[in-house]
């Protein structure tokens, strides 16, 4: 009895170790290729100028910000 219960205990300590192992997955670099769109993707209509970083303009304690009303 004493030995189904030791072989037991050993048998779920191995199942345990082996389960926290995570399978090795092979890492796939993302692909640079450019896809079309899915279909019944949403379309998207882009402009054609490039953007830009524009600063932003700063305000005087005098003037209220855009959306706070007095």
């Amino acid at each position: 009895m004493l030995l189904l219960l030791v072989l037991g205990a050993v048998f779920f300590f191995i199942d345990f170790t082996q389960g926290e192992q995570a399978p090795e997955r092979e890492l796939e670099q993302p692909s640079t290729e450019w896809t079309t769109a899915p279909e019944g993707g949403v379309e998207v209509d882009l402009p054609d100028t490039p953007m830009r970083v524009v600063p932003e303009e700063e305000t005087t304690p005098e003037e209220p910000l855009q959306g706070e009303e007095q």
